[in-house]
């Protein structure tokens, strides 16, 4: 069986990798096409389809920082362009999954270096790129930024030397790494962030989470 170009063994394969069946899938392939006539998104094409997903104003540059990550991430064999098994399998069926498929994603995007783990230097990044997302006072002077950190944890760091995003990026680390080994794995990640619903909140970038 086949639709249009969607060969049988596509739709067996994307059937096994999420919870839609067939027809499911062959609507989700007609509205692809109807929208992507080339069977293709490429990079500006996504941002306009994802960008109302996530938190931030549609220029900010942090905010297209995630979304440019994210193409990345669906883009597996790297040729610019987003085909519709990845669309459906890396995106659409897990932003619109459970609590831990969205977070499974989430951790996705943040691994940069795509090791299979977050590390601090990675965690810190992804925390000065989500202040200035979330808050507009990142930029302003360390006391307004501490006041910002103190609706993620009780626990105040004194010194004023280094911003607040590493000191919360180090927080988050302590928490998460139950093993103690200095990175953090996809479990780490997902448990962390449903047993801390304050660092959920502050690390998830989709608006509806």
């Amino acid at each position: 069986m086949t639709y249009v170009n969607l060969k049988s063994s596509e739709i067996d394969f994307i059937n096994d990798k999420t919870k839609y069946h067939s027809s499911q899938i062959i609507d989700y392939y007609r509205k692809f096409l109807y929208r992507f006539n080339n069977g293709m998104i490429d990079r500006e094409q996504f941002t306009q389809v994802s960008e109302n997903l996530f938190l931030g104003q549609n220029a900010d540059n942090e905010k297209s920082s995630i979304i440019n990550l994210l193409f990345d991430l669906c883009d597996i064999d790297n040729n610019g362009y987003i085909d519709f098994k990845e669309y459906l399998v890396l995106f659409w069926s897990r932003i619109n999954g459970s609590d831990e498929e969205k977070l499974s994603l989430i951790f996705d995007l943040y691994d940069l270096d795509h090791s299979g783990y977050i590390d601090f230097h990675e965690m810190h990044s992804i925390v000065k790129m989500l202040f200035k997302i979330k808050y507009a006072k990142y930029n302003q002077k360390e006391s307004q930024e501490m006041e910002n950190y103190t609706l993620f944890t009780k626990q105040l760091y004194v010194s004023s030397k280094l911003p607040v995003s590493y000191y919360l990026a180090m927080d988050i680390m302590r928490v998460f790494d139950t093993d103690k080994n200095g990175k953090l794995s996809k479990i780490e990640f997902i448990n962390g962030c449903l047993s801390h619903n304050h660092f959920r909140k502050f690390l998830t970038p989709l608006k509806h989470f």
